[in-house]
């Protein structure tokens, strides 16, 4: 592993960067001359940009019009196909398909979703819970106005109960209508979550409109079409009766999971949030977020100068794996196990990178990893030489 040196104002940076399961080293040349010139100047192509039919359709915030929200989504697909193939015969740009996710958002989820969860589940303080949030009954407005929703729902939480962090991505059913999986550090109350959520989305009408539809079934109705969701004939009946009695006016919009094994909680995660599932109508607008400080984490990466003889040792009893990737070598094996168990270096600057990460996650301070990371060097090494 070479390392790094700078000729003629060219600075060869060489870093690796450690994750659980493989290490990544990766070189890049750095211009000395211009790293510290320069600026963007601000764009103004699309200021006064006519609209298009497909921006008007955006602009919709209730879609009844078009019956259901599968055929608004159709329209907007139509549309959004013009406007792939305009772009490319323009500018010879492809833009992706509406309603997927890109290689690096889909990278960006893995990695926000392995460290939030990793650092949660790790915070004896902190309770990781996975909500999957639905509606009631079908789709009359856009997508973007349903995650306008979700935001003030979060929001709610946090004031209330004081959720700190979360990550969500937006899926769609068979019936057209949007769902969003959301993880969070918070323990509320499955009650609590429902009944909330409920009170949100009936802003829009979304339990009223459920309300007005099952207050129409007789009980042998609701027993010929839910009953597979009970135990058994008895505890439908009840639940009908229940319900009846409350007029319908809470429905099991919500699912929180809690997977049992902490082992397979964020392999559990992962795979949920980057299903891509075809045959559905696409979302329209953003398919996922996350709160301002899980954008914040990445993955621990530093130069190899420090390191440069435990790294070699390392990398030497790892799986090396070729890549198509000029000046990027990967190697596979148990990282993280395997530098807690022999080296002092490298173990040393993980404990502080993870300490890192809880901090960051836990606290209000407007501050980046990095910066978190060289503070708490700052810390240890004033402790030491005062004692």
């Amino acid at each position: 592993m070479r390392q790094y040196q700078e000729v003629n104002n060219y600075y060869l940076c060489e870093k690796v960067q450690l994750r659980p399961t493989s290490l990544l080293h990766y070189s890049y040349v750095m211009d000395l001359r211009n790293y510290e010139v320069g600026h963007t100047p601000t764009l103004r192509q699309n200021l006064n940009k006519e609209k298009t039919e497909l921006d008007e359709l955006n602009a919709l915030d209730d879609i009844s019009e078009f019956g259901s929200i599968v055929k608004y989504a159709e329209k907007c697909v139509e549309l959004y196909k013009e406007k792939q193939q305009e772009v490319y015969n323009e500018k010879g740009h492809v833009l992706k398909d509406l309603g997927t996710l890109s290689d690096t958002q889909v990278r960006n989820i893995k990695k926000y979703a392995i460290l939030f969860a990793d650092a949660t589940k790790s915070n004896k303080d902190k309770y990781l819970s996975f909500v999957t949030l639905t509606l009631p009954s079908a789709q009359k407005h856009h997508d973007r106005v349903l995650r306008k929703i979700l935001a003030k729902y979060l929001d709610h939480l946090k004031k209330v109960y004081g959720l700190k962090n979360y990550l969500w991505k937006a899926e769609t059913q068979k019936n057209g209508n949007i769902h969003f999986h959301v993880l969070i550090d918070t323990q509320i109350p499955r009650e609590d979550i429902q009944r909330i959520w409920n009170q949100y989305i009936n802003k829009y009408g979304y339990v009223d409109r459920y309300s007005e539809k099952m207050n129409r079934l007789t009980a042998k109705e609701y027993m010929a079409k839910y009953s597979k969701n009970y135990k058994s004939e008895k505890d439908c009946i009840l639940a009908y009766q229940r319900n009846k009695k409350m007029g319908w006016s809470n429905p099991p919009s919500t699912k929180i999971e809690t997977p049992k094994s902490k082992r397979n909680i964020v392999a559990y995660v992962v795979k949920y949030l980057l299903k891509q599932e075809e045959n559905k109508r696409p979302v329209i607008g953003a398919v996922w977020g996350a709160s301002n400080k899980v954008k914040k984490l990445n993955y621990l990466n530093f130069e190899v100068s420090s390191y440069l003889e435990e790294l070699n040792h390392l990398r030497g009893k790892l799986e090396y794996v070729p890549t198509a990737i000029q000046f990027v070598e990967l190697y596979k094996g148990k990282v993280y196990q395997m530098i807690r168990k022999g080296y002092k270096k490298l173990n040393e600057h993980l404990k502080i990178y993870n300490k890192a990460i809880r901090q960051l996650l836990d606290t209000d301070l407007s501050i980046n990893l990095d910066q978190l990371i060289q503070l708490i060097y700052e810390k240890q090494y004033t402790e030491l030489a005062n004692n």
